[in-house]
């Protein structure tokens, strides 16, 4: 199940990812009455534990995911797509930038 795809800005590169509001919820592990939630994030071999916040306006991606822009690499431009596979498991997966030189 597809739960966001996103061209990442450079506000999701320096500080946090702002999640899509057309995100998939009902794919997100439940809240449960609390403000944060830990997801276990794939990518490749490596996993990464992402902090989400329900925030005011929308979801986002706190503590955690400055770790995977620094270690993928990331930039602005470039395209994170997060699914949740029939195990249940949190796997991402980014399409680079064309403008990378």
């Amino acid at each position: 199940m597809e739960i966001f795809m996103k061209k990442l800005t450079s506000v999701d590169i320096g500080r946090r990812l702002e999640l899509p509001t057309d995100t998939s919820e009902e794919g997100l592990p439940p809240f449960r009455g609390a403000r944060d939630n830990v997801i276990p994030i794939m990518f490749e071999q490596a996993r990464f534990d992402v902090h989400c916040s329900c925030g005011p306006r929308r979801l986002e991606f706190t503590k955690g995911w400055i770790e995977i822009v620094k270690r993928l690499g990331l930039i602005a431009g470039d395209v994170v797509n997060l699914r949740r596979e029939d195990q249940g498991e949190y796997k991402m997966t980014v399409r680079r930038s064309a403008s990378r030189a």
